[in-house]
């Protein structure tokens, strides 16, 4: 897939920021170096229940975390509870059981990034499917943006190891400059090698007709880095990208030979369903030094600096 360096995606990403400062959080600043946690279940529908009881986790999770947001929403940045569904169906579900007045308050959340939604309904098998198909998947979220003047701008395709290179033109032309990857390392003639070694891990994804999205895909590592789960296990996770000299080198602008000062982990919650989170531990609890200064994000947040 065309793609530009990752000092000129970095770049951009700075940029993005500065359009976008009100989503923002500011972390401690003792860290110079931003990790961002973005907190989701991955949505593999009906592979871990039927329709009917995914539906009902979509609500009963939505409800949770709106509940949890308005608990941590006078918390310093960093503990502000944040969510983020990896599909627009969680709130084409919602809006269909609640009461317009429940549903104008999960967009308000929407609207001020406490959660984020992507442009495409759920994780799909994008190879598969007509580009009619791929645009249809986004025409819900594009109505909610002009109901409520908002844009969505994130669309992803995460699981399949492969992606098909038109789809970034499809993402990007209905205004989703965002894009991220996180792959299953399953099912798949993609040797394991390749997925382990990307070499580059935050670029602009290009489709033949020059549309392009900022891209955060990186390579698969332990404790789930590279797949949909890395903050899985948040403490090793954590610890792993400080650390390891394989990460960090993959991290460092070529041009200039500095350190990328951001650094991303999506998805919280995997195939688990129905993850909750509880309230985010004041300091110091954490056992590795600085997590306390982690926010949890909204995937945007991350682009937004890295933008």
């Amino acid at each position: 897939m065309p793609h530009l360096p990752r000092s000129a995606a970095w770049l951009a990403l700075a940029l993005a920021m500065t359009l976008n400062a009100t989503h923002a959080a500011e972390p401690p600043q003792a860290f110079a170096k931003r990790y961002y946690l973005a907190n989701d279940d991955h949505t593999d529908f009906m592979w871990s229940a039927d329709a009917d009881t995914y539906r009902r986790v979509f609500v009963d999770q939505l409800d949770f975390h709106l509940k949890l947001i308005e608990q941590t929403q006078d918390a310093p940045l960093p503990y502000r509870s944040r969510y983020n569904t990896d599909g627009n169906y969680w709130l084409w579900t919602y809006e269909r059981v609640k009461t317009a007045a429940e549903f104008d308050r999960l967009m308000a959340r929407v609207k001020d990034g406490s959660i984020t939604s992507p442009l495409n309904t759920l994780v799909s098998t994008y190879g598969g499917q007509p580009l009619e198909a791929v645009l249809r998947g986004m025409y819900y979220a594009g109505r909610l943006e002009r109901r409520y003047g908002l844009r969505f701008k994130v669309a992803s395709a995460t699981e399949n190891q492969t992606l098909p290179r038109g789809l970034a033109s499809l993402f990007a032309g209905a205004g989703a400059p965002y894009t991220f990857r996180g792959v299953c390392t399953c099912a798949s003639r993609i040797p394991l090698d390749v997925l382990k070694n990307r070499p580059e891990e935050a670029y602009w994804a290009a489709g033949a007709d020059g549309q392009r999205q900022l891209m955060k895909w990186y390579s698969v590592g332990p404790h789930n880095i590279g797949t949909y789960w890395e903050a899985g296990d948040i403490v090793k996770g954590f610890d792993w990208v400080q650390t390891d000299p394989g990460f960090l080198r993959r991290q460092t602008d070529p041009k200039t030979g500095q350190p990328f000062q951001v650094i991303g982990l999506f998805g919280n919650g995997g195939d688990d369903l129905a993850r909750k989170t509880g309230v985010p531990p004041p300091p110091p609890l954490p056992e590795v030094p600085g997590l306390q200064g982690v926010p949890s994000s909204p995937y945007t947040e991350h682009f937004h600096l890295l933008a």
